[in-house]
């Protein structure tokens, strides 16, 4: 029998406050199982998610004011975690 751990992810990187249109400084999460990210809510436009080698990247240049709250749930593994 093998049992597989659940999926783990790292808090973020920074938390940062910029000025609208500015380029954002990468965030980063590390993540643990997963096989990458699904569908990604709460981010402002013109910031994408993307997943590469166990990394979570937050990136791009926001185009409106606002606090933001994000959501990335990972994909493959052992459970899910948003």
């Amino acid at each position: 029998i093998t049992v597989t751990a659940d999926n783990s992810v790292s808090v973020a990187s920074a938390t940062p406050t910029l000025c609208i249109n500015t380029v954002l400084t990468n965030i980063t999460h590390t993540t643990t199982g997963a096989t990458g990210i699904g569908l990604v809510t709460g981010l402002p436009s013109g910031v994408t998610a993307s997943w590469a080698s166990n990394t979570i990247t937050i990136s791009g240049t926001p185009t409106v004011s606002g606090v933001y709250d994000y959501s990335i749930p990972l994909t493959g593994g052992c459970g899910v975690i948003n």
